[in-house]
């Protein structure tokens, strides 16, 4: 890498070589994994489901309790206060 920030990268496909800027790679990806959840979150919610994000190092059990825990502590609220 040299001090501009530029990194020479190879496509994998056709073994070409151009400059890249990693950090603005970085931005472009984040904006478009960004726009990729914002779409689920907002189709998952259109069909009526609960969308839990997570870290894929966090067991699926503990997940599901802590939602389950999380979605009764919302229910009962919601009930006493009928």
């Amino acid at each position: 890498m040299s001090s501009r920030g530029i990194t020479v990268v190879e496509d994998m496909e056709t073994g070409a070589l151009f400059d890249a800027e990693p950090h603005l790679i970085q931005e472009l990806v984040r904006d478009e994994i960004g726009k990729f959840m914002r779409q689920l979150e907002e189709g998952a919610r259109r069909h009526g489901l609960h969308m839990v994000r997570c870290l894929t190092d966090n067991p699926v059990q503990d997940v599901l309790v802590e939602y389950l825990r999380r979605r009764a502590r919302i229910h009962n609220r919601g009930a006493t206060k009928g």
